[in-house]
C-alpha cells in the first residue's frame, strides 16, 4: 500500500456552511421501502419530528396504502427498486390519482440504470442512499414546503 506523504503544507478543512435547522411537521408521509433497517431509520426520524408515518414494504402494498389513505398522505418517500411494482410504477399510479402529492425517490443504485435515467429525465427529486437522518428530514421538509407553495400559487 502506498499513502501520500504528508508535507509541511498546511492542511485546511473545507468550510462548512452553518447548519440549517431541521423542522418537522404534522403531515402524513408514506414510506415505501423494502429494506427493514432503512425503513426503521426513516420512520423513526420522521416520527421524531412530529410527522405521521404510514409504511409499505413493496409496490403493491404502496398502492393499497395510498388508495386507503389518499386524502391524508402529504408526501411519498419512494424507493426506486421494489418488489412487485417498481418505484416508477407506483409513482405513475399516485401521480395519476393525485398529481399534487410530492414524491421523493430514494436509491442506492448508481445513476447508470435505465430507471434512474427516467427519473432524472422527469426532473423528479432523488435522495441517494445511504442518507442520514438530517438529510432525510431536510429533503422531506423541502418537498412539503415546495408543494405548499405551488398549491398557493394555483
Amino acid at each position: 500500500m502506498f499513502f501520500p506523504a504528508a508535507g509541511n503544507e498546511e492542511v485546511t478543512k473545507p468550510k462548512i456552511a452553518p447548519h440549517t435547522s431541521v423542522r418537522g411537521g404534522k403531515e402524513t408521509v408514506l414510506i415505501v421501502e423494502d429494506h427493514d433497517g432503512l425503513c426503521e431509520i426513516a420512520s423513526t426520524t420522521l416520527e421524531g419530528l412530529g410527522y405521521r408515518v404510514r409504511i409499505a414494504r413493496d409496490g403493491e402494498e404502496a398502492v393499497r396504502e395510498f388508495q386507503a389513505h389518499r386524502d391524508e398522505i402529504a408526501l411519498v418517500l419512494l424507493d426506486v427498486m421494489l418488489p412487485r411494482l417498481s418505484g416508477l410504477e407506483v409513482y405513475d399510479y399516485i401521480n395519476g390519482e393525485r398529481p399534487d402529492v410530492p414524491v421523493l425517490f430514494v436509491t442506492g443504485y448508481s445513476a447508470d440504470t435505465e430507471m434512474l435515467h427516467s427519473i432524472q429525465r422527469r426532473n423528479l427529486p432523488l435522495l441517494q442512499k445511504p442518507y442520514g437522518p438530517r438529510d432525510l428530514a431536510l429533503r422531506v421538509r423541502d418537498a412539503l414546503d415546495r408543494s405548499t407553495q405551488l398549491a398557493a400559487r394555483r
